[in-house]
């Protein structure tokens, strides 16, 4: 098929690639984002952790790609499936080479 291997991209360079991406980013913090991440920090990292996010994000009036896509973004759904539900769903697809 190919000869292409993944490369795993060490830490410095991943970031500094992901900073240059977004290094336009300039989102506001509207009122129901604010409270969406806020909430996440809350119930990831306690309260100390949610005030420090919401006195730096209206203090700066910004909200970072890092605190938009993970604060707000890819948050876990209700009935999303955790790895042993995924598993059982493939299984139940016919892929039995996960047994």
């Amino acid at each position: 098929m190919h000869d292409e291997e993944y490369q795993d991209m060490d830490i410095e360079n991943l970031l500094a690639e992901y900073d240059k991406k977004y290094e336009d980013w300039k989102m506001r913090p509207a009122k129901v984002l604010l409270e969406t991440i806020y909430d996440t920090c809350f119930k990831l990292h306690g309260a100390d952790y949610a005030e420090q996010f919401m006195s730096y994000a209206t203090n700066h009036n910004q909200i970072s790609p890092y605190q938009f896509w993970f604060g707000s973004y890819y948050l876990p759904q209700k009935d999303f499936l955790d790895g042993e539900g995924y598993k059982t769903f493939m299984k139940n697809q016919g892929f039995a080479w996960l047994e």
